[in-house]
């Protein structure tokens, strides 16, 4: 037979009688250590300075909770107070540059166009009309709208990113004659910013290079410039001679034929 470590209680060994005595005392020694636990629990929670802060033990900031409580609340750790932060200029003004930089960055990005001049270059050219917006001071632009009106009806409107608009000709010249007045208006955006311009403008057909060439070779096709060309050359003109009495023998044997039929 043997004990346990801590109270002493009687191990039976495995097999044995008669220890009825030995189990009773170790009930009764397990009641007594449970009883007294039991006591001092409640003795140190009735007690009031138990767990007061001063009566816990701190190893960092001070002897005691309580101590440590008392410099966290002084005016160094007062939530209200303030620090005075020294900055000299040589160290201000590269700091003041790159936030102008930022500043500047984010108008061009995002600017408020109320503070923007908008203006507007519109010019005929040949196949269209040509629109170039501008701001000043330059800035980054969402989208460029440009929409035409003609009488009071608007009869074209596009959007682009560009700022640079071309209005085909053949887009309008269904409604739109050569010199006639009409209306442009241009809207720009920028984020949430918009603005806009309306300019009375004269539509007028430019002609292309390809279109003045060929009125110019049409001007040169008259009978008197045929006839001058082929009187440069004898056997051109007699060529010119033959055709011309094929054409009038076959016209006077159509009228005979016409006439016996009558």
């Amino acid at each position: 037979m043997s004990n346990t470590t801590n109270y002493n209680l009687t191990k039976p060994n495995e097999g044995s009688s008669g220890w009825a005595n030995d189990l009773n005392s170790n009930f009764d020694t397990i009641d007594n250590v449970i009883k007294a636990n039991e006591t001092a629990v409640q003795s140190h929670l009735i007690s009031n300075s138990a767990h007061n802060a001063s009566s816990i033990k701190s190893n960092t900031i001070a002897d005691n909770v309580q101590e440590a409580l008392n410099i966290l609340n002084s005016n160094k750790a007062n939530a209200n107070h303030t620090h005075n932060i020294y900055i000299t200029s040589s160290e201000l003004e590269p700091m003041q540059t790159e936030i102008n930089t930022i500043k500047n960055t984010l108008d061009q990005l995002s600017p408020d166009l109320d503070l923007v001049e908008l203006s507007a270059s519109i010019s005929n050219k040949a196949g269209g009309i040509s629109v170039s917006i501008n701001t000043t001071p330059y800035v980054h632009l969402t989208a460029c709208r440009v929409m035409i009106a003609f009488n009071g009806s608007y009869i074209y409107d596009s959007v682009n990113s560009s700022s640079f608009v071309f209005v085909p000709e053949n887009a309008i010249n269904h409604i739109v004659n050569h010199n006639d007045n009409i209306q442009i208006k241009v809207i720009i955006y920028s984020g949430y910013s918009m603005k806009e311009r309306t300019y009375t403008h004269q539509f007028k057909h430019i002609y292309s290079d390809f279109e003045i060439k060929v009125n110019s070779y049409m001007q040169t096709l008259t009978i008197s410039a045929i006839v001058n060309a082929f009187a440069q050359d004898v056997d051109a003109l007699q060529s010119l001679a033959n055709v011309l009495h094929s054409s009038n023998t076959l016209a006077q044997k159509i009228a005979l034929i016409q006439g016996g039929n009558q």
